[in-house]
């Protein structure tokens, strides 16, 4: 099976609502739908990957969605952008845009 099943009466409560929230998701679709200001009706805001029964917690092994995110890195030089995935870690280099100076001299003109 692709499923893990966790005894509930072996867990405290705080434990078993962190495995909980582990098996949520954002809805990729719903954040979409509200950018985009299109209905949302029937879109959940959430994934729920869990299912659960008096004894047991059932937690799937792995989610088959698609998962993003997006953040702004500031003022950087995209061509030099560097990103690696290595033993559950992600790496991103992004080097800041090197400044160019602009310097601009105005004469002062006297009127005497």
């Amino acid at each position: 099976s692709n499923c893990i099943e966790i005894e509930k009466s072996e867990i405290s409560e705080r434990a078993l609502g962190i495995l909980r929230r582990t098996a949520v998701f954002l809805n990729p679709e719903y954040f979409k739908n509200l950018r985009m200001h299109l209905p949302m009706y029937n879109i959940p805001r959430f994934i729920d990957c869990s299912k659960e029964n008096k004894k047991y917690l059932h937690r799937e092994r792995k989610s088959y969605a698609s998962v993003t995110r997006t953040f702004y890195l500031g003022d950087v030089s995209e061509d030099e952008v560097e990103a690696s995935f290595k033993n559950g870690v992600l790496l991103i280099s992004a080097p800041k845009k090197k400044e160019i100076e602009t310097k601009k001299t105005i004469n002062i003109k006297d009127l005497d």
